[in-house]
């Protein structure tokens, strides 16, 4: 005598849900209060109201202002003594990696009584490179020949 048993064949995802209902229904999330903030959104939601990173309208803002902890200077003296002012023609490597000149546009210090210059670039740029000025410490300026 042989039983013959009904065999059900089911995949690993109905196993799953048969052992834990709960992975079967969705939470039911509870409106916030008056004032509150949602803390949790769905993947729709969200989808439908971020903008991707790449879009024009989702740019960072530059910043325009100076930092606040800098103190603007009208001259430095390098490591060697030498006198600089805003205007002064330097001597600065290029991202490509040759010398060039640049005019000092400002001089700051730092609240680490660091002293710093920024720099605009007075040569044209190699083609394919994009160069708008840099800063350094003043400690190593040199003056441009």
């Amino acid at each position: 005598m042989t039983k013959n048993k009904e065999t059900k064949k089911i995949s690993l995802s109905d196993t799953i849900r048969e052992v834990n209902p709960a992975l079967e229904r969705p939470t039911e999330q509870s409106p916030p209060a008056p004032g509150e903030l949602p803390t949790t959104h769905n993947r729709e939601e969200k989808a439908s109201t971020d903008q991707p990173p790449d879009s024009p309208t989702s740019k960072p803002s530059l910043q325009k202002s100076k930092p606040s902890n800098l103190t603007p200077k009208e001259s430095v003296t390098n490591a060697e003594g030498i006198l600089f002012q805003t205007g002064d023609l330097i001597e600065v490597t290029t991202p490509w990696g040759v010398k060039a000149v640049a005019k000092i546009d400002s001089i700051y210090q730092s609240s680490t009584s660091d002293t710093w210059i920024h720099y605009l670039p007075e040569q044209e740029c190699p083609k394919g490179w994009i160069w708008e000025g840099g800063v350094m410490r003043s400690a190593i300026l040199r003056r441009s020949k």
